[in-house]
């Protein structure tokens, strides 16, 4: 399963790819729109389900493009997008996801409520523990970065920080719309 996007879509790519993996634990990968024809292109085939993102304006028709170059190769997809450019995206796909528009940087803050539920109902549907995703850590360790303005004495005595990040879970009923929509 790949993702796709460019520019603030490829960002809100990223966080997709990352949700789906860490609690549906299905292989998926994000890459940037624009490098396809770098070598990822010979990685999509008849059937391989690819999520297009075209949320981002200023670069729709490029993304567009990517949507015909994948399909073109037998890809499945499913793409998000906006409302405004709903109905051209429409046309490209059978599966197609919205967000209203807004202002282009809240963009992926929208964006990626779609994406996130996409990873949980996924993840019920493959029976997943969505409470406890395994393998995660509940703690992260940091490093305290070394600083050059310090004398080197006084960096051996920097020690491992431990800071305790608390997992919140948010349970969602299966009728759960974003924006008190259905569709």
């Amino acid at each position: 399963m790949f993702f796709i996007g460019r520019n603030l879509d490829y960002a809100l790519s990223l966080e997709g790819s990352l949700k789906l993996k860490e609690i549906s634990y299905i292989h998926s990968e994000a890459y940037a729109s624009g490098e396809l024809k770098h070598g990822t292109i010979s990685l999509i085939e008849d059937g391989t389900l690819v999520i297009a993102l075209g949320t981002y304006t200023p670069l729709f028709d490029k993304a567009m493009s990517n949507v015909v170059e994948v399909k073109a190769r037998g890809a499945q997809v499913l793409a998000l997008t906006t409302e405004s450019h709903a109905g051209e995206m429409g046309k490209r796909v059978p599966m197609l996801m919205t967000i209203p528009d807004t202002e282009e940087m809240l963009l992926p803050q929208l964006g990626v409520v779609p994406l996130q539920l996409l990873s949980y109902y996924t993840a019920l549907e493959r029976g997943c523990d969505i409470d406890k995703p395994r393998n995660l850590a509940k703690s992260v360790t940091v490093e305290k970065a070394l600083c050059p303005v310090f004398p080197a004495e006084n960096r051996k005595n920097q020690q491992n920080l431990r800071y305790t990040v608390p997992q919140v879970f948010i349970s969602l009923p299966h009728t759960f719309s974003p924006w008190g929509r259905s569709g």
